[in-house]
């Protein structure tokens, strides 16, 4: 069989002008372009660039198996290497995560990246190249405020526990029944998808607290280490928790033990927010700080008092941070297990929790906010005088090599250990200009940075970055370059000398503001977007508005990405920028090359511009109600590949590898450069950006083939017996435990079409879909040709209704262990025919008048009939073979005519 690398509805490149030498090929929506060598572009004489800016449609839908999705893993690996990518992460917020769903609704009102929902998560986006998840920051929030960047610096988002985990896991010993979170998901089985209800999830979460802690010192009060009611791994399991969670509680303590309080302080109250709260307990932990004896004396009273009197408050709060951070941590092990990391965020906000715990280390006068818009964001200001000990000159004291800290200097030293013990992918420090010389206000009074307002003489505040924040770094084995700025606002010379000049720190490039070539540093993180900006999709719409403004961006993209100064390349830049003009698509697909073309090491993409191509906001600055609730849907890895196969995806992470390195290759050749030959890489990133770019398949685990084989004497499996016995009414949880790779719901649409005398319309709409290049290759054909594949098609499908017909009609159901012998002579022998005497008839009539065209055509459908084959595997009984079968009546038989041929046979067309 002849092998096929390219075939397109539309091809216009001829082989010839492939092999010609010196020339490579620029496909730019059905226009061909010839880049004839110059001086310039002598090295490129033996690179093939076909189809840079257009992307081809191949029929028979299915994501890369087997050994196909190892060659797709190494292939994006070996373009990252070319391309010089470090970091390819994912920007995913903790409760953007999809969630776990039980079959009667979500188990979380909320995402959690926590959970078996998220592994599932992770692992797809490793198969898109990804090998970092930059998180957001993790901290508690609050029902009346669930922006993650006003979280707690310390602790975790308890909304992150994964009740699953709780209920079925040996390790939990069961802390949560099953039946809480059937209750769960039951009460969110009508939530919308795609937000995040977070009303649901406080009340929810609630429940969970409550109920993991009764049941923990319920057993543990059975358990007191004597266990006689337990078994001994359930026993072993509880003296591990009790351990653990003693540990826990000691490690934690500084922080730990003033949020419980705050907690408590907050049921008794009624308000989340300390500034209602009585003098006493507002000021409590400053005043146990400070320097007046009576106050100090009184809040020791009232913590002894809330440590008696509310003993188990107390210790609920604790045990729900432990139970998190064990879900963490299992999540980080399963992370490292993977080759993935987690990168942190660090807030340069405060929430009211940590103001209220840590009062004494801020400055009392000043708040941080921003000039640019006027923004009081009324953050506290960490007192510069409370970060170093210093002796009476004001130097900062060190002890073998290390500065010493007062209380503000360990807030900041604990703050960025706890996000590295957790993240081991590195940092990103929000607004890092309120990290080095904030930007601060008094009052009413002028926002100025700190630098200019004569508050810190010694530059103590400045240097935080270098003798805190860097050196937990190294203590935490993390890569100083894995610290990086959001530094988007504008810059003191203060922080420029200290940020940029002495520690040479990396920023944040955002190519919306940012042309990708201009980046200088390599280390900086370059993004189209992030969480404060327009999606990928808003921003294409935008921009290709007509406008001086966006004419110069159009003139920068294509020049940039197709150079050169032949006119052959100057007349592909045009056709090129004139569909950029139009095609919000292609635009897009422009910049996710320039982002991975671009000067830097690391690349980050925000989901809502990748995974789930959408143009809804997760937060837009100012605030509105839906703010921080977009998530990703259930459905993702479907509207992901159908997004790829039906055109309004931009992101196939094999195409947009293949299109960087080509227009990388061109840019070292037109700049006179050596060119290494990358054409095998980019055929091969381009066959399976052409397999992620078909119509899904039906199934990545085929349940069928867990019993076809050579022995005709085996039978299928009870499941899939019933299922296939429309008086079999619930055979889903059978199917779905014999074959877990098979989607519930899809299972279920099985079901429901077998019980449907009639094609069901979406499955008729799939049918028609995956075989939409069978159809434009079979029109090609000579009249010769689609006779034989008629008559081929025509004999099996009659030699296979008798078949079909003996066992299914069978009133006894004796001939139902014929199974394996139906599917054998259904129509899958009939596609095999098909395939034979396609490629017979083609090899014998085709090659001549008809031009290598339509072979390469033929020669498609051939090379696709085996996924072709596996669809057929799956749902022939009803979608391709609609036969007949009894149907009672009042006493009376009818019988449906069997149909003349196959519904998806070719000659339909």
């Amino acid at each position: 069989m002849l092998t096929v690398k390219n075939f397109s509805h539309n091809l216009s490149v001829k082989k010839s002008e492939v092999k010609e030498k010196n020339t490579s090929s620029l496909i730019n929506n059905n226009a061909t372009f010839k880049a004839q060598s110059n001086e310039n572009l002598s090295s490129l004489n033996k690179l093939h660039f076909s189809n840079l800016f257009v992307h081809k449609d191949i029929g028979f839908g299915r994501k890369p198996i087997g050994q196909e999705a190892i060659d797709s893993l190494n292939e994006l690996a070996a373009a990252m290497k070319v391309l010089g990518i470090k970091d390819n992460a994912e920007i995913v917020p903790g409760t953007c995560f999809p969630i776990d769903n039980d079959g009667q609704g979500p188990i979380s009102a909320v995402g959690t990246p926590y959970s078996a929902a998220a592994k599932g998560f992770i692992k797809f986006l490793k198969n898109q190249g990804i090998n970092a998840i930059q998180l957001g920051p993790t901290g508690e929030i609050t029902p009346g405020n669930v922006s993650p960047y006003s979280s707690t610096v310390f602790g975790l988002n308890t909304l992150y526990i994964d009740p699953k985990n709780l209920s079925e896991n040996p390790k939990w010993v069961g802390i949560l029944s099953k039946d809480t979170v059937k209750q769960f998901a039951n009460d969110n089985k009508n939530n919308d998808p795609n937000y995040a209800d977070y009303g649901k999830a406080f009340k929810q979460n609630k429940i969970l607290k409550q109920e993991i802690y009764n049941n923990y010192k319920k057993l543990s009060g059975h358990n007191d280490n004597k266990i006689s009611n337990f078994t001994h791994n359930r026993a072993k399991a509880l003296n591990k928790i009790n351990s653990d969670f003693n540990d826990f509680k000691d490690e934690n303590d500084s922080w730990l033990q003033k949020y419980a309080h705050y907690e408590v302080l907050t049921n008794i109250h009624g308000n989340d927010y300390f500034g209602f709260w009585p003098e006493g307990d507002k000021n409590l932990y400053a005043d146990l700080n400070g320097d007046d004896a009576g106050k100090k004396q009184a809040a020791e009273n009232k913590i002894k008092d809330l440590n008696k009197n509310h003993k188990d408050e107390i210790e609920e709060y604790k045990f729900a941070q432990f139970v998190a951070f064990e879900q963490a941590k299992d999540m980080n092990k399963f992370m490292a297990d993977n080759d993935m990391k987690f990168i942190g965020d660090a807030e340069v906000g405060n929430s009211n929790k940590d103001m209220w715990a840590y009062k004494n280390v801020f400055d009392p006068n000043y708040k941080v906010g921003c000039a640019a818009g006027d923004q009081r964001w009324g953050f506290p200001l960490v007192d510069p005088n409370k970060i170093f000990q210093t002796d009476d000159y004001g130097n900062i004291k060190y002890d073998k090599g290390k500065a010493l800290l007062k209380e503000g200097g360990e807030y900041i030293r604990a703050k960025y250990s706890n996000i590295f013990k957790n993240c081991k992918g590195g940092v990103r420090v929000d607004n890092v200009t309120g990290t080095v010389d904030p930007e601060v206000y008094v009052g009413d009074g002028a926002i100025r940075s700190l630098s200019d307002t004569g508050r810190d003489p010694k530059g103590y505040f400045s240097q935080a970055m270098e003798k805190i924040i860097l050196t937990a770094a190294d203590a935490n084995g993390i890569d100083r370059q894995a610290v990086f700025g959001e530094d988007i606002a504008k810059h003191s010379k203060t922080f420029s000398d200290i940020y940029y000049d002495k520690l040479r720190m990396s920023g944040v490039s955002v190519l919306q503001y940012q042309r990708g070539q201009n980046i200088i540093n390599p280390n900086n993180r370059a993004m189209i977007g992030s969480h404060d900006n327009m999606t990928l999709k808003e921003y294409s719409d935008k921009e290709k508005n007509p406008g001086p403004r966006n004419d110069d961006n159009l003139n920068y993209l294509s020049g940039y990405l197709i150079p050169g100064a032949s006119p052959e390349m100057t007349k592909a830049r045009e056709d090129f920028k004139n569909t950029l003009s139009w095609n919000n698509l292609e635009f897009a697909k422009a910049k996710l090359v320039e982002l991975d073309t671009c000067p830097t090491v690391n690349k980050e993409t925000f989901w809502p511009d990748n995974i789930i191509y959408t143009d809804q906001r997760y937060n837009i600055p100012g605030g509105t109600p839906d703010c921080w609730k977009l998530k990703i849907n259930e459905d993702y890895e479907n509207q992901f590949y159908n997004g790829l196969a039906n055109n309004w995806n931009p992101y196939n992470p094999h195409e947009t590898f293949k299109r960087a390195i080509q227009a990388r290759d061109a840019m070292d050749a037109a700049e006179g450069r050596p060119v290494q030959d990358h054409s095998k890489l980019t055929d091969d990133l381009e066959k399976t950006a052409g397999i992620l770019r078909e119509k899904k398949a039906a199934f990545t685990h085929n349940p069928l083939n867990d019993f076809r084989g050579k022995n005709t004497k085996a039978s299928a499996p009870e499941g899939v017996i019933k299922a296939y016995n429309p008086s079999f009414t619930d055979p889903i949880k059978t199917l779905h435990e014999k074959f877990p790779g098979i989607p519930e719901d899809t299972l279920r649409d099985m079901l429901k079409a077998l019980n449907k005398d009639d094609l069901p319309e979406k499955f008729e709409k799939k049918a028609n879909d995956i075989n939409a290049s069978v159809k434009t290759a079979y029109e090609k054909l000579p009249e010769g040709t689609k006779d034989a594949i008629k008559e081929a098609f025509k004999q099996e499908v009659k030699d296979g209704e008798k078949t079909y017909d003996d066992a299914i009609l069978d009133p006894k159901g004796d001939n139902r262990k014929k199974d394996l012998k139906i599917m054998k002579h259904d129509l899958i022998g009939g596609v095999e025919k098909v395939a034979d005497a396609t490629l017979k008839a083609g090899a014998e009539k085709i090659l001549g008048p008809a031009g290598e065209e339509l072979v390469e055509g033929v020669e498609e459908v051939v090379e696709a009939a085996p996924a072709f084959m596996k669809f057929l595997e799956n749902f022939c009984r009803f979608l391709c073979c609609p036969t007949r079968r009894k149907k009672k009546t009042k006493g009376t038989e009818k019988q449906k005519k069997p149909a003349k041929y196959c519904q998806l046979s070719p000659h339909t067309y």
